[in-house]
């Protein structure tokens, strides 16, 4: 089966927009199912696949970095600038990049999903784990990439694309960004809604409950998927995160 990793754009009925970031290394296909739930909201849905990323060749991949996501997340949040109100929303180091537009443009509203702003393996909480990745990118050309939990049911997400293993820079300047947003988590206004995945092993749960706690937002909603893996939005309790998804924009 071919999988269709090309940038989504839904057009909707209101003058709302949302913009929808994937992972690290990933495609819009992972968020397909959301932009669709929310497209059935009346909502437009913006969901580029990033610069490097939709043919799904690691030689192609190695050209990504921090600053072409930055760049791709501007441009794709200056695309939706008609539209009267506009939100943001990743999953994974797109939840990072929507913590970035967050900090530096005026959305309306941000959804982030499981974003990394603590490590989850257990062993990185105890040392320089930037450090060390930036020590791994200058002697590595790739790493291996470990799925172990990224969903707890695979026959949920059995089509979703993986790489084997990474250019080792785009890990390490992903470490970078998470910094960026926790160091400026401050300046975040807008209203915010975490999701985060009870087994994710990719970033620390608990990071959902600091990104609250340092935010100045007025509206603060936190969500825990409680069966999933860090691909939540492609796990058991998918279905419950459109919905959290939804109401929060709602209400807004």
């Amino acid at each position: 089966m071919e999988i269709d990793t090309r940038s989504i754009w839904l057009e909707g009925e209101s003058d709302k927009a949302v913009l929808l970031i994937h992972g690290l290394a990933g495609t819009s296909f992972e968020v397909r199912g959301l932009a669709e739930h929310l497209h059935q909201e009346g909502l437009t849905v913006y969901a580029p696949t990033l610069s490097f990323h939709e043919s799904r060749d690691l030689k192609d991949l190695e050209k990504s970095n921090i600053e072409v996501w930055k760049e791709d997340a501007e441009n794709a949040y200056a695309k939706l600038s008609k539209f009267q109100k506009i939100y943001v929303g990743g999953i994974s180091n797109g939840g990072s990049l929507a913590c970035y537009l967050a900090i530096t443009q005026k959305p309306d509203g941000v959804i982030t999903i499981c974003p990394p702003i603590i490590p989850g393996f257990s062993i990185f909480r105890y040392m320089n784990h930037e450090k060390v990745f930036q020590w791994l990118s200058r002697r590595f050309k790739y790493l291996p990439r470990f799925d172990y939990q990224m969903v707890r049911d695979w026959t949920l997400a059995k089509d979703l694309p993986r790489f084997k293993k990474l250019p080792s820079h785009i890990t390490y300047h992903g470490i970078v960004l998470a910094r960026y947003v926790r160091e400026n988590l401050s300046k975040i206004t807008a209203p915010i809604l975490v999701v985060q995945a009870k087994y994710d092993n990719r970033v620390d749960p608990q990071g959902a409950e600091k990104i609250l706690e340092a935010v100045s937002s007025e509206v603060k909603e936190l969500y825990y998927a409680e069966n999933s893996g860090h691909v939540v939005v492609l796990d058991v309790d998918r279905e419950a995160v459109f919905k959290v998804t939804a109401d929060f924009i709602r209400k807004l």
